[in-house]
Parts: C-alpha cells; structure tokens; sequence
C-alpha cells in the first residue's frame, strides 16, 4: 500500500486488518502438486515459469511458504513474477490500459519526498545527542526509515523490491477493501481499487514491522534488517501483509470507485 500508511500505529492498523493466514504444513503435498512445473533454481525464478492468468496470488502467497521457508529463508520474495494484484489509488487517478514502471530508474513518490530529507538526516546523524525521535517532524522520520530501509535492502537483500521504487498492493480484493476504508477514514484523498497486472518483483512482508525513524543509525539499520527478515514471533503474531511490488504494472480493471476527500 501507499507509503503513509505506515506512518500509523500497528494497533490502529491491527483494530482493521486481519491477520495474514499462514500455511498448514498438512497442505503442503496437495500445494506442491497444484505448482507442479515451477522448477526455479534458488533465487532465480523466471516468470515464463509461471502461467500467466493461471497463476492466482493465492498461489503465489503458497509457493512462497512452500520455496522460501523450506529453503530456510525467512523473508518473502518473489523475482521475476507475473500475477494479479489489487491497488487502492490515493495519490492520483488510475486509468485502464494504463502502465507504470519501478525500477532503479523510476522511483515512486516516497523517493522525493526521502531525497528532500537527505540535509536534515545527514544533520540528526551528526548530532544525534540534540534530537529526540519521539519530537521529529513526520516527514523527516520516515525518511530516516526509509534510508536504513533502503540500506539494508542494498546490502543483503538486492533482489528484493526497493520501497522508494514500488508500488504498494494488496494479494486479494476484500484485502483492498479493508485499507480502502481505513485511507477513507483517516482522511486521505482516495480514488479507487483497481486489479493490476504485474510482471516484475514481489516482496511480502509485515506492515508492523515498520518503525519510526531513530536519532541512531545503527538502531535504524537493525529495525530494518528485522523487516526484511520478517521473522516469525510472538511479538508480531498478529502481523498485517503488506505486498511490494516493482516492474512493469498495468491497470486491468477499476473494480470500485471511492472518491473520498478529493
């Protein structure tokens, strides 16, 4: 979903969304068999591997549990996938037949709005004795994350999507839905949810897993490594997915028209 959202707390995104649904282990034989004919090597997974319609991201979020947890990776990630997701647009209307492009030469608007921040990240990191983080202005916190985020991501996790160059989506349409109401509520501007059509990366990770932006480098470096591991635990048990995912995305359909606060 759209960057902001993960400006509020876990508790009032955790009082809306339902918690991901994991995969029984008991189903894994029947799951293997559905996704019989992908045969990616480790971290090498092309789309051609996977029907293009056919492919439900019901069994994509499968395969995932399936590939990566009994390869013992704990974070969630997809390379070179063709699926279908769902978008609640906020920032500006969607159009059908319209496409849009993330990769390292085309960022999102969380990458302007990190790089306007650049100056007074470089100034706390200096300093770090003369801010409080509980005090930072909205904007300058998120772009602390978002660095460490980023950081992190280049370091060790390459492949995945980067959040300054993504487009934020839901895996089913009642998922949409939820953040639809919530985006609504809370009084941000929003247009609709539209089913796109993506080929491109998939990451899916934990929304309360984000944080606010620390004074300490380092702390913010570790918040964010534990994001992209997205490790399973007691404290995040009621974890909300949230779905990134970069690459050549075209609008299929708007299924629902909101109009709320434009």
């Amino acid at each position: 979903m759209s960057w902001s959202a993960r400006a509020t707390t876990a508790s009032a995104r955790s009082a809306i969304f339902s918690p991901c649904n994991s995969i029984s282990p008991h189903g894994f034989a029947a799951e293997r068999q559905s996704l019989r004919g992908i045969r990616p090597p480790f971290g090498r997974l092309n789309r051609y591997d996977i029907p293009r319609r056919t492919q439900s991201v019901r069994r994509i979020h499968i395969f995932n549990n399936l590939y990566f947890r009994t390869k013992r990776q704990i974070g969630v990630c997809i390379r070179g996938i063709v699926m279908i997701v769902y978008h609640v647009v906020t920032d500006r209307p969607m159009r059908v037949g319209q496409t849009i492009v993330f990769d390292e030469n085309n960022h999102s608007g969380v990458y302007q709005r990190v790089v306007d921040k650049i100056d007074a990240v470089n100034e706390i990191y200096k300093n770090p004795a003369h801010y409080q983080a509980d005090t930072l202005e909205h904007h300058t916190s998120v772009a602390l994350r978002e660095l460490a985020m980023e950081e992190v991501r280049k370091e060790e996790y390459p492949f995945y999507p980067s959040r300054m160059s993504c487009l934020y989506v839901s895996k089913t349409y009642k998922e949409a839905v939820q953040w639809g109401d919530f985006f609504s509520k809370i009084g941000r501007p929003t247009y609709s949810i539209v089913e796109l059509d993506v080929k491109g990366n998939c990451f899916i990770g934990d929304a309360t897993k984000c944080f606010d932006g620390q004074t300490d480098r380092l702390i913010n470096k570790k918040l964010a490594k534990l994001y992209w591991e997205n490790p399973q635990s007691e404290e995040h048990k009621n974890k909300i997915c949230e779905m990134l995912v970069d690459g050549e995305i075209t609008v299929i359909a708007i299924l629902k028209e909101i109009n709320a606060n434009i």
